[in-house]
């Protein structure tokens, strides 16, 4: 996990255990074939975050990818 503190390339790194949950499985079509990919990701930290990354400056939760989750429906819908 990156401080982004003065910004995210430049922050330290933070090694915090997370429990990592992905869900809301979205069917993607291509030429290639049919899968599946997740679209959301929820964060749980077992032991608590750093004090540097609470607050403010604590990482979103969850990570919802809308534009993968749009582009993958329109994918197949021919």
């Amino acid at each position: 996990m990156t401080a982004c503190n003065p910004d995210c390339a430049a922050g330290p790194l933070y090694k915090v255990p997370a429990v990592v949950t992905l869900n809301h499985p979205v069917k993607v079509c291509s030429s290639s074939g049919t899968r599946w990919v997740w679209t959301r990701a929820s964060f749980r930290f077992p032991h608590g975050l750093p004090k540097a990354l609470r607050g403010g400056n604590a990482p979103l939760n969850p990570w919802v990818f809308s534009s993968v989750s749009s582009a993958a429906r329109q994918s197949c819908a021919s």
